[in-house]
Formats: C-alpha cells, sequence, structure tokens
C-alpha cells in the first residue's frame, strides 16, 4: 500500500520538565493518539561516503530527502507492517512517500543490502524509492530508535505534536530491537517535540511556547549521528 503525506514540521529540543508543563497545557485542546507511547525504529539508508547524511547537515535551503525502514514497537513487540519511507523536504514542506511491507519483507532488504526491487511493486512511489537507491548508491547503514509520545488536535483540524526521547543509534546488527552496541542521543531527560501541521498554529500552542520559552531548532537524528561519528 502506497501512502502520501504532505504537511509542515517544526522541531523543538526541550527538558522533561519543559515536556510535563506542556502535556498540562493540552489538556482541552490535544487528545493522546490511539498508540500515545510507542517505541519507533528507523533504519536509515546511506552510502559508504555518507553522502545522503552530509547532505543533510550541510542544511541545504531548497531539497533534501532521505530513504529509511520503520518499524513500531508496542508493549515489547514490533508491528507486523513495516514502512519503506522517501521523506523529502522542499522549502520547509515535507513530502513523505511511503509503502507498507511485512515485517519479514524489512528483514530481507536489511539482509540484503538494499538489493529489493521484487519486494517492492510497480507503483509510483515504488519506483521513486528505486530511483532514489539508484541515483545515491545507498544501503541500509545505521538504527535509530526512540520513545514516542503523540498527541492529535480535538478539533479536527490535522494538528499532531510527538515528544521523543530515550533516542539510541548503531551501526551494526541492524535488527528492529534493542543491542548491545547502541549509542545514546538523547537521554531520557532530553525530548525533540515536533509540531506537524497542515494550517497555521492555534493561539493557544503559540503562547504556551512563548511561556516556556519554547524555539525552532534544527535537529536531525540521524544528522547527530553522522556527526558524533567524525567529531
Amino acid at each position: 500500500m502506497s501512502i502520501h503525506i504532505v504537511r509542515k514540521e517544526a522541531k523543538y529540543k526541550i527538558s522533561r520538565d519543559v515536556f510535563n508543563v506542556i502535556c498540562e497545557k493540552f489538556k482541552g485542546y490535544m487528545d493522546e493518539t490511539e498508540y500515545h507511547f510507542e517505541r519507533i525504529h528507523s533504519i536509515y539508508f546511506d552510502n559508504n561516503h555518507d553522502g545522503v547524511a552530509r547532505h543533510s547537515v550541510s542544511k541545504p535551503t531548497e531539497y533534501k530527502e532521505k530513504l529509511r525502514l520503520r518499524a513500531y514497537e508496542i508493549d515489547g513487540k514490533v508491528s507486523k507492517d513495516v514502512f519503506l519511507e522517501l521523506k523529502k523536504k522542499y522549502k520547509g514542506i515535507v513530502y513523505k512517500r511511503r509503502l507498507k511491507i511485512t515485517l519479514g519483507s524489512a528483514e530481507k532488504i536489511v539482509r540484503g543490502g538494499g538489493h529489493f526491487n521484487d519486494l517492492l511493486g510497480k507503483s509510483q512511489i515504488a519506483r521513486e524509492i528505486l530511483f532514489f537507491i539508484q541515483k545515491t548508491d545507498c544501503r541500509p547503514k545505521t538504527l535509530i530508535s526512540y520513545d514516542r509520545y503523540s498527541f492529535i488536535s480535538k478539533d479536527g483540524n490535522g494538528l499532531r505534536v510527538t515528544f521523543d526521547t530515550n533516542c539510541k543509534s548503531r551501526t551494526t546488527d541492524l535488527g528492529f530491537k534493542q543491542g548491545k552496541t547502541d549509542q545514546v542521543i538523547l537521554s531520557d531527560n532530553e525530548f525533540i517535540m515536533e509540531i506537524k501541521t497542515e494550517a497555521m498554529l492555534p493561539l493557544w500552542l503559540t503562547h504556551a511556547m512563548a511561556e516556556n520559552k519554547i524555539f525552532p531548532q534544527s535537529f536531525s537524528k540521524y544528522g547527530q549521528v553522522y556527526k558524533r561519528r567524525y567529531a
């Protein structure tokens, strides 16, 4: 199944104390999503020269893109469906091109180093993903896992807010479970708050952010892994 998502996204790095305050502000405005708390596992693709990561951290003003396999873990169980996702960002607008595949197919992709033409079908999104792989000569390279809390607006305007914490990465044993070589990117006292919307932010949210001195901050989990690797 192919999925296409278009929206604006903005990130903010906050402390646990601010996280608790903002969650209190949500009462009356936001609901917990169906899967409010989950652990997300994303395997990012790159080439031997880290070309995708280098382009991302160079902060291009016009366009950037990346490819990842994403699985969701709830109550210690990884979902049977996994998403192969090509994420593009152009002039501040995020475009996600997603294919839903089985966990078994995802594991074959990881074991096969990215050679999986026969697993994707012939949809437009599948062709875009295969073109990206051919263009960048990329393969599964880095696993990033983190806990996520998700909220959605009560009024149905599409506003979503997520908080990511306890973020770890590794470049070996790229399975969707905790490993022995995990490196910490964000501790459980640090959060990346991300606002995803198709419209303007509501006044109550802008006021809450101003009161708590929450300002936009560029933060890429995969970019952080790359920077630490060559620090």
